[in-house]
């Protein structure tokens, strides 16, 4: 799988740099920006994330860089404390031989997904600029898998097999939130998700996202 999906990962890392880039050129004004969190919230991120793969009969290795889609919805314990219902997976799709098969196209799309209850913890004085920063952690439902299809020469697909395994997930993450407005925030953060599996096909994994959010505040 180590080529898989690096065409398509171009096409977002190349943003989400230039996004980053934005950020840290934004104005002082906006980090010093009062961050009210009183009511609930809810966000959407994009990132991208690499990571490892240890399979059932114990062969290990890390997986090809894919996208990593995250959303959140949550209420506020106060200032300094948010909880939430998230999700935080890993995407990536390829051809697993690089090569296509005359006019129909073999495609193997796999993934990592988990959905957490969270909570959040804002260390700083949400009056300064500290106020922006914050650290999550979660724990609940894995989800690994990974689905096998053929594209052909009208681009529809046709699922040839699919296989999913449960367990557990976990999720560490610590970012930095920007107040653009008094119910919107945008920032930067890096995460890490472990899944325990124990099945026949995958035993655990990990995926590291870095992900540009989104944030509103209600």
């Amino acid at each position: 799988m180590a080529g898989l999906f690096s065409a398509t990962m171009k096409r977002w890392i190349y943003p989400l740099m230039f996004a980053a880039a934005l950020q840290a050129a934004a104005p002082a004004a906006w980090a010093m920006n009062p961050h009210p969190r009183d009511g609930w919230f809810g966000g959407v991120s994009i990132g991208f994330s690499q990571g490892s793969i240890t399979l059932g009969n114990d062969v290990h290795g890390k997986t090809p860089e894919g996208i990593s889609p995250q959303w959140r919805i949550g209420r506020m314990l106060g200032h300094r404390f948010g909880l939430s219902l998230n999700y935080e997976g890993w995407l990536v799709e390829g051809n697993p031989r690089g090569i296509d098969e005359g006019i129909i196209e073999e495609r193997l799309r796999s993934s990592l997904q988990g959905w957490q209850l969270a909570l959040t913890y804002f260390p700083g004085n949400p009056e300064t600029a500290a106020g922006g920063m914050y650290l999550r952690g979660g724990v609940g439902y894995a989800l690994a898998g990974f689905a096998q299809y053929t594209l052909d020469e009208n681009l529809e697909q046709d699922q040839k097999s699919r296989l999913d395994e449960s367990g557990v997930s976990f999720n560490l993450a610590a970012g930095y939130e920007i107040r653009a407005t008094r119910h919107f925030a945008t920032g930067l953060s890096l995460g890490v998700n472990y899944l325990s599996i124990g099945k026949d096909l995958y035993d655990k994994a990990w995926f590291f996202p870095i992900s540009l959010n989104f944030v509103w505040y209600f």
